[in-house]
């Protein structure tokens, strides 16, 4: 009788520790996708900014120029970065050249890139997620 009741309760014990550990792996994934989709959100934010910085400086693409238009950025639980650089077209005035926007967004492990592209001071296409 001792033997039967220790084999139920190390049987019950078994399938309790299994559920604990299940619990926690759907919390962690939950967990995981919510930084994913904080990375993107933060990433577009970081181009946003960017386009924000288009409309309100007539002289964008000599001041600041291509490089770094903002670092770090803090924003809820991560952080945004973005970077600009030309597309050289082939022509001789680099001041119609395209543009190309890397928008970074870091929310915990969740590291997420987009990009977009301005032919002509205008946006090209849609947002696209760059994949690393």
């Amino acid at each position: 009788m001792l033997v039967l009741t220790m084999g139920t309760a190390m049987v019950v014990a078994t399938i309790g520790l299994g559920a604990v550990w299940a619990a926690r792996m759907r919390l962690r994934d939950v967990q995981t996708s919510t930084q994913v989709l904080e990375a993107r959100a933060y990433a577009q934010s970081a181009i946003e900014l960017g386009l924000l910085r288009i409309r309100d400086t007539p002289n964008w693409r000599t001041t600041p120029g291509p490089g770094m238009w903002v670092a770090n950025l803090s924003l809820g639980h991560g952080t945004c970065t973005l970077t600009t650089s030309t597309i050289a077209d082939g022509d001789a005035d680099p001041y119609n050249d395209d543009w190309l926007f890397m928008g970074t967004g870091i929310s915990g492990d969740a590291v997420r890139k987009i990009e977009l592209t301005l032919v002509d001071g205008k946006l090209l296409g849609e947002w696209k997620q760059k994949v690393d």
